[in-house]
């Protein structure tokens, strides 16, 4: 197949978990090839929008029996859309899989329009409630206008940081948590009503996986989204608390938690 591929001509490597196709990066890595005429690989990009690596003819079947060696010699080309707009596109959680079918059929021309308008349309509050709920149609939803602990006003929105890896279609402009400044309670600014909160737990959120070796493979390995958190709250628990004590795990998620405070801590656990 190589010798029919001219050496001159860029070959992008895309991984279909990649649904949005940054077209201003494929610019930019042709003039770098003209250039170069070597191996390049993007970074910076907003995950789910640009190709793994962009190869020679020559680098082809390397790629594809050894891609670490063929990254590794790879000129980095840097892109600034990740830090500039704080997103997660790709397809590699069920839930962002949703949330795309779901905009597929919300955004007119969605495979025709750039990042940039892509995260306008995002940005606009019917799109972003939408996003919110998952998609979900017909929710009863509540808007927080005061503390439901205190009862205060005084509410101050909080802006993420970090990107979402769940949620990453949220763009980092709006914001969904707010803070009581009395009470300094933190909340969802929108709330689902709990007779409809069970149309989030769909496939897409608990698909069928064997959730039991979830945990193993979680609490054996110490990995995981957000785990060194983890293990500095285990830490100050192991602290504290008396060998015979009974915890409650409340939003729990999969249970690793309170399977790790289990093994390392206690004898006995109510995970909720």
């Amino acid at each position: 197949m190589e010798k029919n591929i001219s050496n001159k001509k860029p070959i992008f490597i895309i991984n279909s978990i990649n649904p949005i196709i940054d077209f201003e990066l494929i610019k930019n890595l042709l003039i770098h090839f003209k250039t170069k005429n070597h191996n390049l690989i993007p970074l910076g990009a907003i995950p789910g929008t640009s190709p793994e690596i962009v190869v020679n003819a020559d680098s082809l079947t390397s790629y594809f029996t050894n891609p670490q060696l063929v990254i590794q010699s790879a000129t980095p080309i840097y892109w600034d859309t990740q830090r500039k707009y704080n997103n997660q596109f790709n397809l590699a959680r069920p839930l962002r899989l949703k949330i795309f079918l779901k905009l597929l059929q919300t955004i007119d021309s969605l495979h025709r329009i750039s990042i940039e308008h892509f995260i306008k349309k995002l940005e606009s509050q019917e799109i972003f409630n939408f996003i919110l709920d998952y998609g979900e149609s017909n929710l009863h939803i509540k808007e927080i206008k005061k503390c439901p602990y205190c009862a205060s006003r005084n509410l101050k929105p909080i802006f993420c940081g970090t990107s979402q890896p769940a949620l990453g279609y949220l763009p980092s402009s709006q914001y969904f948590y707010i803070e009581c400044m009395d009470c300094q309670l933190v909340l969802l600014r929108r709330q689902c009503h709990v007779n409809d909160i069970h149309r989030f737990y769909d496939i897409y959120e608990r698909p069928p996986i064997d959730q039991e070796q979830v945990i193993e493979d979680l609490v054996s390995n110490k990995g995981g989204s957000h785990f060194d958190e983890k293990l500095k709250v285990l830490d100050i628990m192991e602290k504290l608390m008396d060998r015979d004590a009974k915890v409650v795990d409340i939003g729990g998620g999969f249970g690793e938690f309170s399977c790790l405070v289990k093994k390392e801590i206690l004898h006995g656990m109510f995970p909720v």
